[in-house]
């Protein structure tokens, strides 16, 4: 949960945020605060967004930050961060930076990262995830091949698992091209990712843009 904060040390619109994950007991555990420096930028962050930020059955949080300050610009203000439990009290969370906008594309020579991260994650108990990002830069074009499927894992990092613009074989000799991915972002009763199972494994729907080939 995502909560607004008043009193004590609070300066409105600097650091009167914070992300918080609560257990069964009551108890609210602090994740990140608005204001606090963001890992691996020289920026701070501006804020949380609530409705793409999961949580495992580890107690891993997945969540979209917005920045502020240091380089930060609209063209960079929006990162993906997984936040790992310690067990240190006073330090109960590691935050690591996944991906932020404006970086080079993983698998995708000269294009870069569109500051729009409002899609939703598929976020699964062995920490790896599932993002929808849109391209900008290179050969990107819009509505061809501006969009890209990539998915993160704590060994193997940020990769890219299909684009746009790329052709599936939907049947022998009959080859489509890929315009768009979609996938359940949670649902489960558990909370978890109805799209990606425990093990990775990744169930989705695709659009297509054009039929490029058919069968004799």
């Amino acid at each position: 949960m995502t909560a607004e904060l008043q009193g004590g040390d609070v300066v409105g619109g600097v650091n009167d945020n914070a992300l918080y994950v609560g257990s069964a007991s009551g108890n609210l555990t602090l994740v990140a605060r608005k204001g606090d420096p963001a890992p691996g930028t020289d920026a701070l962050f501006a804020g949380f967004v609530t409705n793409n930020t999961y949580i495992n059955n580890a107690g891993v949080v997945l969540t979209v930050a917005s920045l502020m300050g240091g380089t930060s610009s609209p063209a960079n203000n929006a990162a993906v961060y997984v936040a790992t439990p310690t067990g240190i009290p006073a330090a109960p969370y590691t935050l690591s930076l996944i991906m932020r906008a404006g970086d080079p594309a993983p698998g995708t020579p000269g294009r870069h990262l569109r500051p729009s991260f409002s899609q939703g994650a598929a976020f699964n108990d062995s920490g790896q995830a599932v993002f929808n990002r849109d391209l900008r830069g290179g050969d990107a074009m819009f509505g061809i091949n501006d969009k890209g499927l990539y998915a993160w894992d704590p060994v193997k990092g940020l990769f890219l698992l299909a684009r746009a613009g790329d052709q599936i074989e939907v049947a022998p000799g009959l080859f489509w091209t890929v315009s768009s991915f979609g996938y359940l972002s949670n649902s489960n009763t558990d909370g978890s990712a109805m799209g990606l199972s425990k093990t990775g494994t990744l169930a989705m729907n695709v659009g297509w843009l054009r039929m490029v080939g058919r069968a004799s």
